[in-house]
């Protein structure tokens, strides 16, 4: 596997980047991002079968690990945002090319958003958050062993996996401070078995 040592710094650095820009991001109105469902975490920490078991609800639609949150966050300062004023729904929405009147539920799985849940529940106030979270060293064994290459490439390190899933730990851990319980919701590996149950029954 090609390593690229800078990749986890650049990582934790863009991870307090946009903890700054969640700090001044102002809200909209309180039903925004009233049917937007956000999962992160960090590589095999069991988002995707929380993923599976959500999807399962017909009303639901599974974005998967789209790239359609980091663009609409990059494009909020943009000279042409500037002047329209659209929010980061608005944004967001446009991206996946689904109509502001849709009343499917979106589920975006792109794990690197655990950087971005301070935009997010400042701009979309009813949107949830799910944190995937499993036993740290389990989660650092398994992504050493998963040879995950394009944007993933520290996960050849146990050290920088480690730091990575620390920064990730720390994050979310101010996000829930300052937010709401009910944005927030931990998902661990018995919450996940609590969920399959539930939906099977």
């Amino acid at each position: 596997m090609c390593f690229h040592p800078t990749e986890k710094n650049a990582r934790i650095a863009l991870t307090q980047r946009l903890l700054e820009a969640g700090n001044d991001c102002s809200g909209n109105s309180s039903s925004g991002g009233k049917a937007r469902i956000f999962i992160v975490g960090v590589p095999r920490c069991g988002s995707t079968l929380i993923e599976s078991i959500l999807s399962i609800n017909p009303l639901v639609v599974d974005l998967g690990e789209t790239t359609a949150l980091p663009q609409s966050v990059a494009g909020l300062n943009s000279t042409d945002n500037i002047l329209l004023r659209r929010s980061l729904e608005e944004l967001y929405l446009d991206k996946l090319n689904i109509p502001r009147a849709a009343t499917e539920i979106t589920i975006d799985k792109n794990l690197t958003n655990y950087m971005r849940v301070g935009i997010i529940l400042r701009s979309m106030l009813a949107a949830k958050i799910i944190h995937c979270r499993r036993n740290p060293l389990d989660n650092i064994l398994s992504m050493y062993r998963s040879n995950l290459t394009v944007g993933y490439n520290y996960t050849s390190s146990l050290e920088d996996s480690a730091e990575v899933l620390i920064t990730q730990e720390q994050a979310m851990r101010y996000f829930k401070k300052i937010f709401l319980p009910v944005s927030i919701h931990l998902a661990t590996s018995l919450w996940s078995m609590k969920l399959s149950i539930k939906f099977m029954n």
